[in-house]
């Protein structure tokens, strides 16, 4: 029984192939949480109540630009993280995109400037800090979301389901091997080849190949997570109070 079939329980979406509801993921490792609608940007947030403990939850929302990372999602995961970090409130993070958003309309929007201020807010908060990739780890985007690397959190796990690449990885393949592909005059030929080396691609970005090389601490079944983060909790180290030499990132402008 695969781990999909044997984790269908807890309330997890398993259509992978496509969009999926981010509120489930989150709702699956909290223990009290209050009512809410996921807005409609790039990414989400919430409070919830772990083993008695608060957490902060931002999540890529892949149900909107398949979680890419743009302008007005950044600012509100920004000025979110701002909070906790003021308060102490550990920052729980799932990550399910794949990079910055990108093209001329997204870039009228200062997409530049707002999604720095993301990096540099998320790379320089000092609450405790956990995450769990779910899906696409791809390119800065998901190190942004890592807190600036997979190791920046005090802890970081995978799905089985887990993608690492510095780029969407079948878009790599396409890019990496244009000329040898190109070569290739016999047409069957060429697309056994590029299936090939697709599958190579997503043997390299694999979540146990990504645990073997120690990108990230563990492959978990999903409904592990939640045990993870009340595990990881108390053995995480406490920042500064507030207003004890506590200051504030500069802003990316």
């Amino acid at each position: 029984m695969g781990v999909r079939e044997r984790s269908s329980g807890s309330s997890q979406p398993w259509n992978w192939g496509g969009r999926f509801s981010a509120n489930a993921c989150r709702d699956s490792i909290r223990s009290d949480l209050a009512p809410w609608s996921c807005s409609r940007d790039a990414s989400a947030s919430r409070s919830a109540s772990s083993a008695g403990r608060i957490v902060r939850i931002i999540a890529n929302n892949n149900e909107h630009p398949g979680g890419s990372i743009e302008s007005f999602g950044s600012d509100k995961a920004a000025r979110f993280a701002k909070l906790c970090d003021s308060w102490n409130i550990p920052i729980v993070t799932m990550v399910d995109t794949p990079g910055m958003m990108i093209g001329p309309e997204t870039e009228k929007t200062a997409l530049v400037r707002r999604t720095s201020n993301l990096i540099v807010t998320l790379g320089n908060v000092q609450t405790p800090r956990f995450s769990a990739v779910l899906r696409k780890c791809y390119g800065l985007g998901s190190n942004t979301i890592l807190f600036g690397s997979e190791r920046g959190p005090s802890f970081t796990v995978a799905w089985p389901t887990a993608e690492f690449g510095g780029m969407n990885l079948e878009a790599g393949v396409r890019l990496s091997y244009r000329d040898h592909l190109a070569a290739i005059e016999n047409i069957e030929e060429r697309a056994a080849e590029h299936e090939r080396r697709v599958a190579e691609a997503y043997e390299r970005g694999s979540a146990l190949n990504a645990a073997s090389t120690f990108k990230v601490d563990a492959v978990i079944d999903p409904v592990e997570t939640r045990h993870w983060i009340v595990q990881g909790l108390p053995a995480a180290p406490r920042s500064e109070p507030i207003r004890h030499g506590r200051g504030p990132s500069l802003p990316a402008w």
